[in-house]
């Protein structure tokens, strides 16, 4: 069986053992009067805590260990935070290094076997997630009411890489959200240089020429690097023209045209098509961040992307190379809204956090809420396993339930693996 820090402080916490007759290894009886408040910083498990021991009553912090060596072992002993300590719970009693006149309390025969194995059973697994041959036998009614929490704990953990970048750092709103969007008009592939592209041409520039469609075009094509070559055809070649005169003019530099990944990639996927769909959103792109702050779900963020793309691009996907297969060269739905959920609320939840505002981060969650669910491999798995998220918020919970819980086996910090633990019926 596993027996572990974490067992003990759910075990604690929830008050999950026998407490008659409850006495120290020194045959002291014990009434527990509070059970403290647990640490999830440095220093002592629990503080608060406060218990009677032979009608005296002590108050201060509690130390839990799997065994009581372990209060030597991890050096509390020469550790001044732990001085204030009145009881030391521990699942077994090894008899060896006890702590200097602080009390004792021992629960390896007061905690249900049965608890004990179910989380054994948990930790040993070795499927998809540790509960995934009982959770169908949970009511799951009730995820939705953790399903927030979880949700915004995901928006938090994608807010983690946009507090480190200059533009967070600077206060500049619009250029951040400028290279976010950029970021997710790539493909996995092509998403770095997306960003490094929006870099290349930042917020202030684009104001600058955002009244010229075509300025714009030769700009995003030649920093990204499609214009340092032959031309393949009149209106590539026009581009090019435009673009040494832009690039003259604005100072401009560029990324290498070999550093765009084109392999197995749908046709509507080519970083050149792609490439041309961003030019046309940037054409209306002026004042981004403050229209996507007067956005109250995907039907307003959508029109933010109706751009106009060249004729040219009615039947190219590549510079040279004339095709039939686009039916339209427009933004798909579903691109919009993986760009609204990995780039647009990401940046506004930041935005909220800053300012402390807790009616953008409703708004954050009212936008995902308007969103269907996405589709990938993860949700389809949730799916089969009888989660079924309706809405991007959903959906979102489920990634990070499963990358934050699931998969580092914290269930004991998982409602569905608490409510695994603790059915006395077991599953």
């Amino acid at each position: 069986m596993i027996i572990n820090e974490e067992l003990l402080y759910y075990v604690w916490q929830y008050k999950v053992f026998d407490h008659n007759n409850l006495t120290t290894i020194t045959g002291d009886n014990v009434k527990i009067l509070n059970y403290g408040i647990r640490n999830l910083s440095s220093g002592p498990d629990f503080s608060n805590v406060k218990i009677e021991i032979n009608d005296i009553i002590w108050a201060g912090n509690m130390e839990i260990h799997v065994l009581s060596s372990d209060w030597k072992k991890h050096n509390h002993d020469a550790d001044e935070a732990y001085k204030n300590v009145v009881l030391h719970v521990v699942y077994d009693n090894d008899k060896n290094h006890l702590p200097d006149n602080i009390p004792v309390i021992v629960l390896k025969d007061r905690i249900d076997k049965s608890l004990v194995e179910k989380f054994s059973g948990l930790m040993d697994a070795t499927t998809w997630i540790p509960c995934e041959n009982s959770i169908k036998k949970v009511d799951l009614s009730r995820f939705s009411l953790w399903s927030n929490k979880l949700t915004i704990e995901r928006l938090a953990y994608k807010t983690h890489d946009i507090v480190s970048t200059e533009s967070y750092k600077n206060g500049d709103w619009h250029q951040l959200l400028h290279e976010r969007i950029a970021r997710y008009f790539g493909t996995k592939d092509n998403s770095e240089n997306f960003q490094v592209l929006a870099s290349l041409i930042p917020y202030n520039l684009i104001r600058k020429i955002s009244f010229d469609p075509w300025s714009i075009e030769s700009v995003v094509f030649g920093c990204s690097g499609f214009l340092d070559e032959e031309a393949k055809d009149d209106y590539h070649q026009r581009l090019i023209n435009e673009y040494n005169f832009q690039k003259t003019k604005l100072k401009l530099s560029s990324l290498r045209k070999v550093e765009w990944k084109n392999f197995g990639m749908f046709p509507s996927g080519q970083p050149t098509f792609r490439l041309a769909q961003f030019a046309a959103y940037l054409c209306q792109a002026e004042n981004m961040f403050d229209q996507i702050l007067s956005a109250q779900n995907i039907s307003d963020i959508t029109k933010l992307f109706n751009g106009q793309l060249s004729e040219y691009w009615n039947n190219h996907f590549r510079f040279g190379k004339e095709t039939t297969a686009i039916k339209s060269n427009k933004l798909s739905a579903s691109m919009i809204e993986r760009i609204t959920i990995n780039a647009i609320v990401p940046v506004l939840f930041s935005y909220a956090q800053l300012r402390e505002d807790d009616n953008l981060i409703d708004k954050c969650l009212s936008i995902l809420d308007s969103i269907t669910a996405e589709e990938n491999t993860i949700i389809k798995k949730w799916k089969s396993l009888g989660l079924k998220p309706k809405t991007a918020s959903e959906g979102q919970a489920l990634l990070q339930l499963k990358h934050k819980y699931c998969d580092g086996k914290q269930c004991l910090k998982c409602n569905i693996g608490i409510e695994i633990i603790k059915n006395p019926k077991g599953f």
